[in-house]
């Protein structure tokens, strides 16, 4: 088995919780206010939707309607 990367996955909603703090990546299936791609700090999953702080605002994005999301990787 091999490990998923610094570039991890998030799928389950139990990694939403788990990396909440940590930069992510998020792309979504149809656009949301004339975006598909957000890049931000994960700040955990509320009911169905992905709380994430971009440029200060934190948007809460459908789980549902998540194309991809991936930790973003952070370097000292």
């Amino acid at each position: 088995m091999s490990s998923p990367g610094l570039d991890r996955p998030l799928s389950l909603p139990e990694h939403f919780e788990r990396f909440a703090g940590h930069g992510v990546q998020i792309e979504l299936q149809a656009p949301l206010g004339g975006r598909r791609r957000f890049r931000g700090t994960l700040r955990g999953l509320r009911e169905g939707r992905v709380a994430v702080e971009v440029d200060g605002n934190t948007l809460d994005l459908p789980l549902a309607a998540l194309k991809s999301a991936r930790l973003v990787p952070e370097f000292p």
